[in-house]
């Protein structure tokens, strides 16, 4: 089993850590404050939350308000930047902690702007602007915790890359391996969400009438869904390479025998982390890879082209019948060769 990947640079920086809080502290001071530029325009009651048809059901006051804008910015700076310490990518997070909370700050304080005079707004013109700034500010963590790609070889000492093989195996016998992608929480968490979060707007589209909202439903639980197949693709390897296949037909991973110079073993310690999350990712070192779950995966090494990881169930067996093919390939090209120059 080869060892994967360079040692794991730590970026703990204090200095970008403070730069981070100190930014955001900022970006929060200045939207508090323009709060209370206009404190007597507003109303008592201020709209915070809109219902999935569009009129507001959530209230509060100004001091209630105040605290969500500092709980929120703050808030959602401080975990940022915890995260980024955890990954060891403090830099990086701590540019998405200013920016994540400009989108959270920004959209909050113009809504209450807004309301000044008791206008009472609507989903349709306000209704989506932080929910979408929440949407974005995740994505961009996820995407910032790719700093770290850490992917650590299995077992203590270091073998030769492809040293592994099946025991047993004649030159004319037929070797090949089928499994699937480890299942892992990812999984659950996913479909729960979406159980979640599409049957409820199904339900209110069908109680209002409002087909558009049901469409949606439908069309979200769909495309979410044969997502997911990534999850828990059917892995096939043969003489023909490697085939990772989402429900029957949705081709995740074809990788040729030919193209396949070995395999090995690797653990994958945090699918966030280590790949930027879960599915079809690609790693900051070049990798490609299929990510279902953390812990063992298989690595399969190619000529000029990127190397993969899947993680799969039972990923030593998969390496083994890889590393097999491509030693029986090599000796049949051998053989083919010495019978060329023979004749």
């Amino acid at each position: 089993m080869a060892t994967v990947g360079a040692s794991v640079v730590s970026d703990r920086s204090p200095v970008a850590l403070t730069a981070g809080l100190a930014g955001s502290a900022l970006l929060t001071g200045i939207g508090v404050t323009t709060l209370y530029g206009v404190r007597d325009e507003l109303p008592a009651r201020l709209a915070i939350h809109w219902g999935i048809i569009g009129e507001a059901n959530g209230w509060a006051d100004f001091a209630g308000v105040v605290r969500m804008v500092l709980g929120l910015g703050l808030g959602g700076a401080l975990f940022t930047l915890a995260l980024g310490w955890w990954l060891r990518c403090v830099r990086s997070c701590a540019v998405v902690a200013v920016v994540q909370t400009a989108l959270v700050v920004a959209p909050m304080t113009l809504l209450v702007l807004a309301q000044r005079g008791g206008v009472v707004l609507t989903a349709g013109r306000w209704g989506v602007a932080i929910p979408l700034a929440l949407v974005l500010l995740a994505g961009a963590t996820i995407l910032v915790a790719r700093q770290r790609h850490s992917a650590r070889a299995v077992g203590d000492e270091p073998k030769p890359f492809g040293a592994e093989i099946l025991p047993g195996v004649g030159p004319d016998a037929r070797v090949a391996w089928v499994g699937r992608m480890h299942r892992g929480p990812a999984l659950w968490v996913t479909a729960t969400v979406l159980a979640a979060s599409t049957i409820p707007l199904a339900a209110v589209g069908i109680a209002h009438h409002k087909w558009p909202l049901t469409l949606l439903a439908l069309v979200l639980t769909v495309a979410v869904g044969l997502a997911l197949t990534c999850l828990v693709a059917r892995v096939t390897i043969d003489a023909r390479g490697l085939r990772a296949t989402g429900a029957g037909f949705i081709s995740w991973a074809r990788l040729p025998l030919d193209g396949i110079t070995g395999a090995s073993v690797v653990r994958v310690e945090h699918p966030l982390a280590d790949f930027g999350g879960w599915g079809l990712r690609g790693s900051r070192s070049g990798e490609s890879a299929l990510v279902s779950a953390a812990g063992r995966a298989l690595r399969v090494e190619r000529r000029e082209a990127t190397a993969w990881l899947l993680t799969v169930d039972d990923p030593e067996t998969a390496a083994a019948t890889l590393n097999t093919l491509v030693e029986k390939r090599s000796a049949n090209a051998r053989r083919v060769a010495g019978e060329r120059s023979v004749r």
